[in-house]
C-alpha cells in the first residue's frame, strides 16, 4: 500500500478515490512525520523477572483476599464465636460477610481480566476509511476534547482521552492508571469494575471488623496481658481458644484494619473523580474540565451506564451512554458542528445520532465523524487548503496509484 508523503506547506487529498481509500493516510498536524497507524498494537514481552515484577502486586492482593475470607470463616465463625457462646449470630455474619466477599472476588476478577479499553479495530478502520478527512493533532498535556491525537510511542491515531500505558505498552481509552494490585490498566473498559472492587472490598472489610470487634478486643487484651505480665498462658485459653487460633484471629484483625485504611484512601480519591468525570491523569491538568456534564449522576452514568440493577454488579453497562471513543456533547463548540458530509448545519440530524426508535447511537461511525469533525467531501484528487482556523498547519498527502 502507498505511504503518506510528508509535504511541509503543501496540500492534502481531502477525498481520495474510493477504490484507493484504504491506502490514504490522515492529515497530521504538527512537526515530525505522520504515520498511518493501521496495525493494532502488539503487547510488550519481557523476561521472567519483568513478568514477575508486573504480577507481584496481584499475587499479594489475591493472597490477602483469600486469607481474609479463610480466617473470618474458619477461625472467627467456626471457632471463636462458638467458644464465646455466640453461635446464634453465625448465620447472619456468614451471609453478610460472604456476600460481600463474593462480590469483591467477582469484581477483582472482572477488573483484572477485562479489556481495560484497548483501542478497538473498528476505530482503526474508521481512521483508515476517513483518509485525508480526519485531522490528527499532536498529543499535549491537557484537555483535547473532540480531537484525535497521535501517540508518541506507537504512532497511532487515537481517540480523545486515550493515553499510552508504559507497562502494558498499549493505548488505553480513558486511561486512569496502571494498577499493580490487579496487574492491569484501569481504563474505560474496566473502571466500573475497579470502583466496585474498591467499594465492596472496603465495605466487606469494615463489616468483618465490626462484627468481630468485641472478640478482637478480648483476644487483644489477653495477648497484651500475656506479654506484659508473663502469664503462663494467654487469657483466651479460658474460653478454649488455642494459641494458634488466637494469633490467627489477631492477624486477621490487623490485616483487615490496614486494608480498610488503604481502601478508604482509594475511595476518597476516586469517588470525586468519578462524580466529576475525571481520571487520575486528568486530575493534574488544572484546567476546566470539558467533560463535566454538570451533575454527579450524569458523570457517573458515563462509566456505569443508565441507572439500573447492573450498577451493583461488575459487568459491562447494559445501557451505556458513551463508547469511550467519543464523548457527549457531540455538537458543542469544542467538538464542532461538522456533519459527515461536511455541512455545518445540525438541523434534522439528531435522528441519525439517536436513532428513530430512541436507541443511543446505532451507528458509531456517524457519531465519530461528527465528534472529530471530518473535513468536507471534495472531488477526487482535489488538493485544497486546510481548515481556516489552522492556516499554517502541515499537511500529509499520499498517492493513490
Amino acid at each position: 500500500p502507498a505511504h503518506p508523503i510528508w509535504v511541509p506547506g503543501g496540500g492534502s487529498v481531502v477525498n481520495p478515490d474510493p477504490r484507493q481509500i484504504q491506502q490514504v493516510g490522515y492529515i497530521h498536524v504538527g512537526s515530525g512525520s505522520p504515520q498511518q497507524a493501521m496495525e493494532p498494537n502488539t503487547p510488550r514481552t519481557g523476561s521472567c523477572l519483568e513478568s514477575f515484577t508486573r504480577v507481584w502486586g496481584s499475587v499479594f492482593a489475591v493472597s490477602v483476599l483469600a486469607l481474609t475470607g479463610t480466617m473470618y470463616n474458619l477461625v472467627f465463625l467456626w471457632r471463636i464465636l462458638p467458644a464465646m457462646g455466640k453461635s446464634s449470630s453465625i448465620p447472619v455474619d456468614f451471609a453478610i460477610f460472604n456476600s460481600l466477599w463474593v462480590l469483591t472476588t467477582w469484581s477483582y476478577i472482572a477488573s483484572s481480566c477485562s479489556d481495560p479499553g484497548y483501542v478497538p479495530n473498528r476505530w482503526r478502520e474508521f481512521v483508515q476509511n476517513a483518509g485525508g478527512r480526519l485531522v490528527v493533532f499532536p498529543a499535549a498535556q491537557g484537555w483535547q476534547p473532540g480531537r484525535a491525537t497521535t501517540c508518541d510511542r506507537c504512532g497511532c491515531a487515537r481517540p480523545e482521552r486515550t493515553h499510552h500505558c508504559k507497562v502494558c505498552d498499549q493505548c488505553i481509552l480513558r486511561m486512569d492508571h496502571h494498577c499493580p494490585w490487579i496487574s492491569n490498566c484501569v481504563g474505560f473498559g474496566n473502571y466500573k469494575q475497579f470502583i466496585l472492587l474498591i467499594l465492596y472490598a472496603f465495605v466487606g472489610t469494615v463489616v468483618g471488623l465490626c462484627s468481630s470487634l468485641p472478640e478482637l478486643v478480648f483476644c487483644g487484651s489477653a495477648a497484651v496481658k500475656w506479654f506484659l505480665y508473663h502469664h503462663d498462658h494467654p487469657g483466651w485459653q479460658v474460653q478454649h481458644i488455642s494459641n494458634v487460633e488466637g494469633i490467627l484471629f489477631l492477624a486477621f484483625g490487623a490485616m483487615s484494619l490496614v486494608t480498610a485504611v488503604l481502601l478508604s484512601m482509594l475511595m476518597t480519591g476516586h469517588a470525586p473523580l468519578l462524580m466529576s468525570n475525571k481520571t487520575t491523569i486528568e486530575y493534574h491538568y488544572g484546567m476546566e474540565n470539558p467533560y463535566d456534564t454538570g451533575t454527579p449522576l450524569a458523570n457517573v452514568e458515563q462509566q456505569f451506564g443508565l441507572p439500573g440493577w447492573d450498577w451493583f454488579l461488575p459487568i459491562q453497562p447494559r445501557t451505556p451512554v458513551t463508547d469511550g471513543i467519543a464523548y457527549p456533547p457531540y455538537f458543542d463548540d469544542k467538538s464542532g458542528g461538522f456533519r459527515p458530509n461536511g455541512e455545518n448545519s445540525m438541523n434534522n440530524y439528531v435522528d441519525d445520532i439517536l436513532g428513530m426508535d430512541g436507541t443511543l447511537f446505532p451507528n458509531p461511525e456517524v457519531r465519530w465523524s461528527t465528534r472529530y469533525r471530518l473535513l468536507p467531501v471534495a472531488p477526487p484528487d482535489w488538493v485544497g487548503p486546510m481548515p481556516e482556523d489552522r492556516p499554517g498547519m502541515a499537511r500529509c498527502m499520499s498517492s493513490c496509484g
